[in-house]
């Protein structure tokens, strides 16, 4: 789980390294900015939480993603 705006690199570009290093990783983004372009071909299988979000969200989203991958936990 990331934020779109880092310091020095994109959350996106975060993503598209991590995934290099470990390619079965679920990407979450968290932002405020709605209608966000996503880059690097993660529009279609990441995550976004838009900000401000509480607690239900967050489990909701964890859910998801677990889910996707073909685990529920």
């Amino acid at each position: 789980m990331t934020d779109l705006g880092l310091p020095g690199m994109s959350g996106s570009r975060l993503a598209v390294e991590a995934r290099r290093a470990k390619p079965e990783l679920k990407v979450i983004f968290a932002t405020g900015v709605d209608g966000t372009p996503l880059s690097d071909g993660l529009d279609d299988d990441a995550f976004v939480l838009r900000k401000p979000y509480d607690a239900a969200a967050l489990n909701a989203i964890l859910r998801a993603a677990g889910e996707r991958r073909g685990t529920a936990d």
